[in-house]
C-alpha cells in the first residue's frame, strides 16, 4: 500500500467522526439523568488509533522461500459509528508491518509487507461485570465483515498466492473499557485472513454532546 494512499485512508477515517458531530449533538451510550430513571441511549461516532504485534504467514506454496520471521509490529487507525444500544459499524486501517523469508536455493533472504483495510459490523454481549456490586465501566464485543488485504514481497523471485490483494472474511472480537466521559481503552483481536491477524491495544474518542453517568437502579 502506497504512503499517499495509507495518509489518505487514515485522514478519512479520523476526518469522518469529527465532520458528523459538528452536525449532531449526542449523549453517547447508556445514560439516565437520575438514578431513579430507566437508562436511555443515544448514538454517537467514535475515532481511535493504536499499537500491536501483527502474525503473518505469506503462502510460499512450492517455491524454496520458507518463513523465518512471523511476528512484527503493527499500528492501526479506526473509525465508528455506534448505531444502537448495542450495535456498532466500524472501519480500520492496520499497517500490520513485514514478514521474512528465506531460501537455501539460492541462498537469498526476503520480506512480504502486509497492510488490511476492514469493515465491521460489531455486538456489545449483555454481559456487565461487577466488582463488590459496582458494575464495571466494561465491556465484551465480537465483530464481523470483510477486509482488504494488501501485500508487497521485496524480491520479484517470491511468488506468493496467485492474488496480490484479496477480499476475504474478517473476524475479532475484544475488550471495551470507559475511561472517562470522552475516551475508551479498547484491547483487539483482528483476523483479516487466515494469514494475516493481529492484536492491538488503543486509544479511542467519543464525538457527541456531555455524557451523563448513572448508577443502576436498586
Amino acid at each position: 500500500m502506497k504512503a499517499s494512499h495509507r495518509y489518505a485512508a487514515t485522514t478519512l477515517l479520523l476526518a469522518c467522526p469529527l465532520l458528523a458531530s459538528a452536525l449532531e449533538e449526542t449523549v453517547c451510550g447508556e445514560y439516565r439523568l437520575w438514578p431513579e430513571q430507566t437508562p436511555a441511549y443515544a448514538r454517537c461516532f467514535y475515532a481511535g488509533a493504536g499499537i500491536g504485534v501483527s502474525r503473518l504467514e505469506p503462502d510460499t506454496g512450492d517455491s524454496t522461500w520458507t518463513n523465518s520471521d512471523i511476528n512484527d509490529q503493527a499500528f492501526t487507525v479506526y473509525g465508528g459509528y455506534r448505531f444502537a444500544r448495542d450495535w456498532f459499524v466500524e472501519g480500520r486501517l492496520a499497517l500490520l508491518g513485514e514478514a521474512g523469508l528465506k531460501s537455501s536455493t539460492p541462498a537469498a533472504t526476503a520480506s512480504v509487507r502486509y497492510d488490511a483495510l476492514a469493515v465491521h459490523a460489531g455486538y456489545y454481549l449483555p454481559l456487565r461485570l461487577h466488582w463488590f456490586d459496582q458494575p464495571l465501566p466494561l465491556k465484551l464485543f465480537i465483530k464481523g465483515g470483510l477486509s482488504y488485504v494488501m501485500k508487497d514481497a521485496s524480491d520479484s523471485r517470491v511468488k506468493l498466492d496467485s492474488s496480490s490483494s484479496l477480499v476475504v472474511p474478517a473476524l475479532g472480537g475484544g475488550l471495551e473499557w470507559q475511561l472517562d466521559q470522552r475516551w475508551l481503552l479498547r484491547a483487539d483481536l483482528d483476523s483479516f485472513s487466515s494469514r494475516t491477524r493481529m492484536a492491538s491495544l488503543s486509544a479511542a474518542y467519543t464525538f457527541g454532546g456531555t455524557h451523563h453517568y448513572y448508577e443502576p437502579a436498586v
